[in-house]
């Protein structure tokens, strides 16, 4: 039995040693080391988007008093952080293409200019599922759009907006995931930049006036004070701040470990500036598609 569990030990090795020899992967055990980075991304970025998973919004007396089970108060099941009302609004509408006539309408709501009839809209929270799937299929997209045009640098933009929307074709992706991070960085610009990573910048001029600024009263006539922002709100950023700080930290180990498979996730080092370019290449790409849609009228 000793004889057959080292055999199959020896084997394991040799086999991850003869992978590494014939190139099938960059070091031993290549496979191994980027599944547990994957799952600690995810997992990280699920505390971080999906937090009702993770926290307790109210307190224990609270919980009996909305009708908490003895399982729900289980001791340090979860850690009391009171999640502020804006959390929940992180997240987009879904609109169904074909809206049935209705003599009732209800509220028309304007998004990025856009009205959006709520009768047949549905609000979609973000989620930590949802964003990997979308970076990946970005970095996918994105990939195979240089390959194809890194050999023909004077196509023309309206030459590449169709190319793109083959190769969005072939990946089997009915929207451009552009189209995703562009409106993500709109909802964003909304939210304190905790959300995002945002790493704040201590001992700055700018933070040390903030601050002075906040220590005085607010002044009902002086719209120009910032208030405090609450206790709850302050704890619950610095709880974003710990898990972003944790998940960049694994992001890192992912160029370093060399694993190519999950390189989709590095724009979470810096997840502010991908937004941010998302939406300019957003406005890009439907600027030309536009200017194709009016050649094609003409």
């Amino acid at each position: 039995m000793k004889n057959s569990v080292r055999l199959n030990g020896a084997t394991h090795l040799l086999n991850e040693f003869e992978k590494t020899a014939m190139g099938l992967s960059m070091y031993p055990f290549q496979e191994n080391v980027e599944n547990v980075l994957s799952s600690l991304v995810r997992f990280l970025l699920k505390s971080i988007f999906c937090a009702y998973d993770f926290l307790a919004p109210l307190p224990i007396h609270k919980q009996v008093a909305k009708g908490a089970t003895s399982l729900d108060l289980t001791p340090n099941r979860k850690p009391h952080v009171p999640i502020p009302t804006w959390y929940e609004k992180v997240g987009t509408y879904t609109v169904m293409e074909k809206v049935p006539d209705s003599p009732l309408q209800k509220e028309i709501k304007l998004i990025d200019d856009t009205k959006i009839d709520l009768t047949y809209a549905e609000f979609l929270p973000y989620n930590a599922a949802e964003l990997s799937i979308q970076m990946e299929a970005f970095y996918n997209t994105e990939r195979l759009f240089t390959n194809v045009n890194e050999h023909d640098t004077k196509t023309m933009e309206t030459e590449k907006a169709k190319m793109r929307q083959i190769i969005l074709s072939k990946l089997g992706l009915d929207e451009d995931p552009v189209t995703f991070f562009g409106e993500m960085h709109q909802v964003m610009s909304g939210v304190p930049h905790a959300m995002i990573g945002k790493e704040t910048k201590k001992n700055t001029k700018e933070n040390q006036k903030n601050k002075t600024e906040q220590k005085l009263q607010p002044n009902p006539n002086c719209l120009s004070i910032t208030p405090l922002p609450s206790k709850r709100q302050e704890k619950f950023e610095k709880y974003l701040s710990l898990r972003w700080k944790e998940l960049k930290k694994y992001v890192k180990e992912i160029k370093n470990t060399k694993c190519e498979d999950i390189y989709f996730y590095l724009p979470l080092l810096d997840f502010e500036t991908f937004l941010e370019n998302m939406r300019t290449k957003q406005s890009h790409i439907d600027k030309t598609l536009y200017l194709n849609t009016l050649q094609k009228s003409n």
